[in-house]
C-alpha cells in the first residue's frame, strides 16, 4: 500500500530519532550489505544459531537485505540486526518448504519428520519484511538496542519499499514473553511451527511475530509512549518533499 505523506514524515522523523537514541549511548551505526561479514562476526561471537535466511554459505541473500552494525566508541561491533523482503503471495508457505533458510523443498535430516505447520488467522503476502540476526553484547543490553534496531529497519524498509507487512521469528519461551510485543514491537505473535526447526537444528516451537503496514504505523505513533525506552518523534510531514530536494 502507498504510504501517505504523513505516514513517510512520521517513518522519516522515527529514523531520525532513533538514530540521535543509539547515538545517546556513544553508538556509532553502519548500514552494510556484506552478510559474509555478517556471518563470521556472529559466528565469532560464538552464538549458537546462525540464521541461514542471512548466511551467503547457504544460498544468495536475497536483493533487497541489509544488516545494522553499531560499533562502540573503540569501532568494536557491539550489536547487529538484519532485514530482507521476499515478494510473495503466500509467505507461511516459505516456512512450509524451507526456503526461508535454504533452498526451497530441502527435506529435513534423515529420521526426522516434517514440523507441524499453524497459520496464522490473516494471509501474509506481497512485500514482506522479514528481520533476524540480532545479537547485542553482554555489556550493551537492557539499553534500548533491542527495541532501537528492529524499530529503524523496519522503517528503513517501509519507508524505502512501502512493505505490507513486517515478520520475525522466535523460538521456545520468548515466543511467550513481552520481548516480542513490548521489545520488538510486533503487534501478532502465534505459535507458527512445532517440531524440527531447521535455524536451530533442534525441535521446538517457533512463533511468527507479524504485523502489517497500518498496525507497524500505530506502533511508530506510540513510540513515545514506550514504557521503557520512549522515543520522541515529531514527525516532519515535509520530510518527503524534503529528501527530495
Amino acid at each position: 500500500m502507498a504510504l501517505s505523506d504523513e505516514d513517510f514524515g512520521l517513518l522519516q522523523t522515527s529514523i531520525d530519532a532513533i538514530m540521535e537514541r543509539i547515538a545517546a549511548l556513544h553508538l556509532n551505526l553502519r548500514i552494510e550489505r556484506d552478510f559474509h561479514a555478517l556471518t563470521d562476526f556472529l559466528r565469532s561471537t560464538g552464538t549458537s544459531i546462525i540464521n541461514t535466511t542471512f548466511d551467503p554459505y547457504f544460498h544468495p541473500v536475497p536483493e533487497n537485505s541489509f544488516w545494522l552494525r553499531v560499533l562502540d566508541e573503540d569501532g568494536v561491533t557491539v550489536a547487529t540486526h538484519a532485514e530482507t523482503m521476499f515478494l510473495t503471495d503466500d509467505f507461511v508457505s516459505l516456512i512450509e518448504s524451507g526456503e526461508l533458510w535454504r533452498w526451497a523443498g530441502s527435506p529435513p535430516p534423515a529420521g526426522e519428520s516434517n514440523p507441524v505447520i499453524q497459520r496464522p488467522p490473516v494471509q501474509i503476502k506481497g512485500k514482506v519484511a522479514y528481520g533476524g540476526s540480532m545479537w547485542i553484547n553482554p555489556a550493551q543490553r537492557k539499553l534500548g538496542l533491542s527495541l532501537y534496531l528492529p524499530y529503524l529497519s523496519r522503517a528503513l524498509f517501509m519507508r524505502n519499499y512501502e512493505t505490507d507487512f513486517h515478520t520475525g521469528l522466535v523460538l521456545g519461551s520468548l515466543g511467550l514473553s513481552s520481548v516480542p510485543k513490548q521489545g520488538y514491537g510486533f503487534t501478532n505473535v502465534e505459535p507458527c511451527l512445532t517440531g524440527w526447526f531447521a535455524p536451530a537444528e533442534k525441535h521446538g516451537v517457533a512463533y511468527l511475530c507479524y504485523m502489517n503496514q497500518q498496525e507497524s504505523l500505530k506502533q511508530f505513533q506510540k513510540l513515545p509512549q514506550h514504557p521503557q525506552f520512549p522515543v520522541v518523534i515529531t514527525p516532519n510531514f515535509d520530510a518527503r518533499q524534503r529528501l527530495k530536494a
